[in-house]
């Protein structure tokens, strides 16, 4: 997931994380467009997948990291 966080001068920056370890990438990026653009160039350290939510009914998108692909 990519999540925003502030700053203490309150300006904004995100955090790209493991949906399913936790693990972070080093950062932070300053726009979510940056994040998502580091997967992009990254297929090899990042994926994003959409997988299916059971207690939502619905299909949402996940970011994993290399190390949990394969158990995916």
């Amino acid at each position: 997931m990519i999540d925003e966080f502030f700053g203490e001068d309150g300006s904004p920056f995100f955090v790209l994380s493991c949906d399913i370890c936790g693990i972070t990438e080093k950062g932070p990026f300053d726009l979510f467009s940056e994040a998502v653009e580091y997967k992009r160039r990254n297929p090899d350290k990042w994926k994003s997948l959409r997988l299916k939510n059971a207690r939502l009914r619905k299909t949402i998108w996940h970011d994993i990291c290399a190390k949990c692909l394969g158990g995916v």
